[in-house]
């Protein structure tokens, strides 16, 4: 029994010759051109021109607050807090009124509600808390404790 090949053999050692023809008749090969100066400080202009257009952008954006959404003309956030990668505290002022909200994981809850007036955008100075103890201070108190508890 004899096998058939549905492809000519004359058609296959085409295909195989095809690399070396195409290669025969290709240009030859000029050499590397040099990079001069004014090419060099025509990409790096280029370059600072982004860069400088990158920034623009992100500053413009920034002073008009994209993103935010604050431009509501009866809502508007007095202060935020984040307490976590997640979660943040809003102080929200809606139409006279300060609400506080709690922001966490898709959930928003309202924690407290303050009259009108009751809270400034500014703390007086009367209201100032203590200042708190600083590292050493806590870890000087902790370590009493303990010497202190043994």
């Amino acid at each position: 029994m004899r096998l058939r090949f549905p492809v000519n053999v004359t058609v296959m050692s085409g295909i195989a010759s095809l690399p070396t023809a195409v290669l025969a008749t290709a240009p030859a090969a000029t050499p590397a051109a040099q990079v001069g100066l004014s090419q060099f400080a025509q990409v790096f202009g280029a370059l600072v021109l982004v860069l400088v257009l990158i920034v623009g952008l992100a500053l413009s954006a920034q002073r008009l607050r994209l993103g935010r959404g604050t431009n509501g003309r009866h809502l508007r956030i007095v202060d935020a807090l984040a307490l976590g990668t997640r979660e943040r505290l809003l102080l929200v002022d809606v139409a006279g009124e300060r609400v506080l909200l709690g922001v966490a994981g898709g959930r928003i809850e309202r924690l407290h509600v303050l009259p009108p007036g009751a809270a400034s955008a500014e703390p007086a100075a009367a209201e100032t808390p203590a200042p708190t103890p600083g590292f050493p201070g806590i870890l000087a108190a902790v370590l009493g404790t303990r010497k202190n508890g043994r």
